[in-house]
């Protein structure tokens, strides 16, 4: 009964419009506003401290309010179908939450804060256009399922390889460059998109194992970078051609900072970078 609950939680059922929700011990635990058309929440959905599952699906939600953080019961929070462009900070703050469903959004980051929900073991990410992933993704050591089909991720942070529990992850449909960061085991159960490869980087995924793979990836094109600083001479052939191939922003703005701007090297760099853009790809910052 709507009378057993507190007044803070009556006033958010009064807000919308025939919502569905559970309730137990006297407070809402599971709370659905799901095809609701709805575009923007109230402060006052923080007031469900008590919320276990929150579904949020299908709807025209742009933005979250800063109090979803207060939702610290939270297990499962599904927010898919919606035009989310970004996500609060505060969304760190839910550390019980172990499924996340952000797929369908318009998500290009993800907020540093996504690393403090350890206890995370699904998080569903395709279909938005992120170009990039925080290092904190590394923090989540209890992540089985990483999914991030249908984005414009042209490579992945270092911390990657620290998701020892990951047993699925979904990298097809991005313009991914390079597998630097990933460690045998993701290799072998990863999914991937290899047009974008370096052409060895294509044969090698056709026809070899995932140890072949792993190795010639074994240097990010970070460390490929600093090496040409130090030895230009020391790079094999391979590793030049990946240089060229994969350098993104960071790596390109350090070349360009210490080497002269007619360096052969730098200047294919250029021309590579340049031409990706051209043809619509995010050339990852």
């Amino acid at each position: 009964m709507i009378s057993e609950i507190p007044e803070s939680e009556r006033d958010i059922i009064n807000y919308f419009d025939n919502p569905k929700y559970v309730v137990k011990n006297g407070h809402i635990v599971e709370f659905s506003l799901s095809s609701k058309y709805i575009t923007s929440l109230p402060d006052c959905i923080g007031k469900l401290t008590s919320l276990i599952n929150l579904d949020l699906r299908r709807n025209n939600l742009t933005s979250l309010p800063k109090s979803i953080g207060n939702l610290t019961s939270l297990v499962t929070l599904s927010l898919f179908s919606n035009n989310l462009t970004s996500l609060p900070e505060s969304i760190g703050n839910l550390t019980s939450l172990t499924i996340l469903n952000l797929f369908n959004n318009n998500l290009t980051t993800l907020p540093e804060s996504i690393g403090n929900l350890t206890s995370l073991r699904t998080l569903n990410l395709n279909r938005n256009i992120l170009i990039s992933l925080p290092e904190s993704i590394g923090n989540l050591k209890a992540l089985k399922t990483l999914n991030l089909y249908d984005n414009s991720l042209a490579s992945l942070p270092e911390s990657i390889s620290k998701l020892i529990s990951l047993g699925e992850l979904d990298l097809d449909k991005n313009p991914i460059k390079t597998l630097s960061n990933l460690s045998i085991d993701l290799l072998k159960r990863g999914h991937f998109q290899s047009n974008n490869l370096t052409p060895k980087g294509q044969k090698l995924f056709s026809f070899h194992g995932s140890r072949e793979i792993f190795k010639y990836y074994r240097k990010s094109p970070f460390e490929l970078a600093n090496q040409y600083l130090s030895d230009p001479k020391s790079l094999t052939d391979d590793e030049i051609e990946r240089l060229i191939h994969e350098t993104s922003g960071r790596e390109q703005e350090m070349l360009e900072n210490q080497l002269p701007p007619e360096n052969p090297i730098l200047c294919k760099i250029i021309k590579q970078n340049a031409i990706e853009l051209q043809n619509g790809f995010k050339i990852l910052l």
